[in-house]
């Protein structure tokens, strides 16, 4: 059967119907975010709210740096010398050494502790802190000596404390990040965040920034079973 050609009228009636669809899609899926996060702000103080605000403007300004640094190194790759090129690999080597947790690594940062004698924490509160330490930047993270990279996943545990990878930790939940301290301080004391959702479950929060610390655990790096890089 040969398709039927409708002329030039009815395809533009089609397009116009599929853009009406799409911004539909677009208008719910606003909707959906809004009235997701207009119970808290309406609801929050105007202190609470300038510091929402800032904390967003901070993880804005931290996305713009990056973004710069990804082109500036992405031009020096391609109009470096060859021996600048191996300089330049080699420090990314490195940073993905990093954010794979394949090395020991130390720097500033924070520490966060969990207290929960009631083991009234599960996983997923763990899971929003080291969310939220992400976006705020942190660069490696460990709890209860299980380095956290991004294939790590959490569980409750089967009696008490939470499964990381497969490996049971217990409370108390001391969580390290290497990253601005300050920052990832502001960030999980945001209001309705990771420490009131602490607090609030019974258990309790406290964090405390240092400008000099080390996280020594590892990840042993997995060779993948399907993936393989191209040549």
């Amino acid at each position: 059967m040969r398709p039927v050609f409708r002329g030039p009228r009815n395809l533009r009636r089609q397009i116009v119907v599929g853009l009406v669809c799409v911004l539909l899609g677009f208008a719910v899926v606003g909707t959906a975010q809004t009235n997701d996060t207009t119970g808290v702000l309406a609801t929050a103080r105007e202190s609470d709210l300038i510091q929402i605000l800032d904390d967003l403007t901070q993880r804005r300004t931290r996305l713009e740096a990056e973004t710069r640094s990804l082109v500036t190194a992405r031009d020096q790759l391609l109009a470096g010398s060859p021996e600048q090129v191996i300089a330049q690999t080699r420090a990314r080597v490195d940073a993905l050494s990093v954010l794979a947790g394949t090395v020991p690594v130390y720097g500033p940062g924070i520490v966060v502790r969990l207290q929960d004698p009631q083991g009234v924490l599960d996983a997923s509160i763990i899971l929003d802190a080291v969310q939220e330490l992400r976006d705020a930047g942190a660069e490696a993270i460990d709890i209860n000596g299980q380095r956290i990279i991004v294939s790590t996943w959490f569980a409750d545990g089967h009696t008490r404390g939470i499964d990381i990878s497969g490996a049971t930790v217990t409370p108390p939940y001391v969580i390290t990040a290497i990253g601005e301290g300050d920052t990832m301080a502001a960030a999980l004391r945001i209001p309705g965040g990771v420490a009131d959702a602490v607090n609030a479950a019974g258990a309790h929060f406290s964090a405390q920034t240092s400008a000099d610390m080390t996280i020594d655990s590892i990840v042993q790096p997995q060779r993948p079973r399907y993936a393989a890089p191209t040549s």
